[in-house]
């Protein structure tokens, strides 16, 4: 009970911090261990039915999961019988009145770490490794990030895709509209030059794409002489990647749509994200290489003076 709205000191808040505490007290002796076991493990079955219905429905979107378990689990926790299960219990062992917002609270609290052992989502490296890129690299990742969707949109529309409208509507979302609002630094270069024609991505899309950008350099970054041949290993490596996968969960969180498709657009962003990465790379390379050939040529004598010294 040390969530803040606790301390806000009224009446009710003070009751629940009460029962909290005789609750506390009572399930630390030895002798009603074995009550406070058996409760526990019939709200968690309780609970878990919530869950279920969330692992089960692999044929929905999503989104349609999410709110089929939110709304079961708001169904038993406001049930007549899980009132019932609660007051029951309190008044037995606490012997104070229950108190609805004590055992709400605990249940919510219990459900959300059932939910993070079931759908485990670890903490985004991306965002800490986002502090190493310089201002130049944030606004160029953002500026670069507006071809993606503008390239697959005009792609995906000449072709006859069977779930081409369902592509063309996720597309779309990832696209600020005309009233934006959000403000970043990375965002400055396009404010500069925006003329009506560029296209600026909605901040999901820009966290989607830095978590590609840091997973995909250091295999650019390497010898590029084969990179043809890895090719499909490096965007699987993509696909795989725990902040991708963060960021475009967050992205993808309004769309109904099948989860294949959201994975077969995932998969189409990492290879052209893949394929515009690459060219600049070895662009690089390729400039890298010429310069350094014009040093040497430069640094070597010519013909007739090589001829006449030796």
């Amino acid at each position: 009970m040390t969530d803040e709205g606790f301390k806000i000191g009224s009446s009710k808040a003070k009751v629940a911090v009460e029962s909290a505490n005789c609750l506390i007290q009572w399930a630390a002796k030895p002798e009603n261990e074995e009550c406070f076991c058996k409760f526990s493990e019939l709200l968690v079955k309780k609970l878990e039915k919530c869950l279920i219905c969330a692992v089960t429905t692999s044929s929905l979107t999503n989104q349609k999961r999410r709110e089929r378990m939110w709304k079961s689990f708001h169904e038993v926790s406001s049930s007549e019988d899980f009132r019932k299960h609660w007051e029951t219990f309190l008044s037995g062992s606490t012997s104070t009145a229950p108190c609805p917002i004590f055992y709400q609270y605990v249940t919510d609290s219990i459900f959300n770490i059932m939910l993070k052992e079931v759908f485990p989502i670890s903490a985004p490296r991306t965002v800490e490794s986002l502090e190493s890129l310089t201002y130049i690299e944030k606004n160029a990742l953002r500026y670069a990030a507006g071809y993606i969707p503008r390239s697959l949109f005009k792609k995906i529309k000449k072709s006859s895709h069977q779930n081409k409208d369902e592509l063309l509507l996720c597309l779309d979302d990832m696209v600020q509209g005309d009233t934006g609002t959000e403000t970043d630094v990375s965002q400055d270069w396009i404010t500069a030059l925006n003329r009506g024609g560029l296209i600026n991505v909605t901040s999901e899309m820009y966290m989607v794409i830095c978590a590609m950008e840091i997973e995909l350099r250091p295999h650019l970054q390497k010898d590029l002489s084969h990179i043809s041949h890895f090719r499909h290993s490096i965007v699987e490596s993509i696909m795989v990647n725990e902040d991708v996968l963060f960021f475009w969960s967050i992205l993808s969180a309004p769309w109904e749509v099948e989860t294949e498709i959201e994975q077969e657009l995932l998969r189409m962003v990492a290879d052209l994200w893949m394929t515009v990465r690459g060219f600049s790379f070895v662009s690089a390379w390729i400039e890298k290489f010429k310069a350094l050939n014009k040093k040497t040529t430069q640094k070597s004598k010519g013909l007739r003076k090589t001829l006449g010294s030796s």
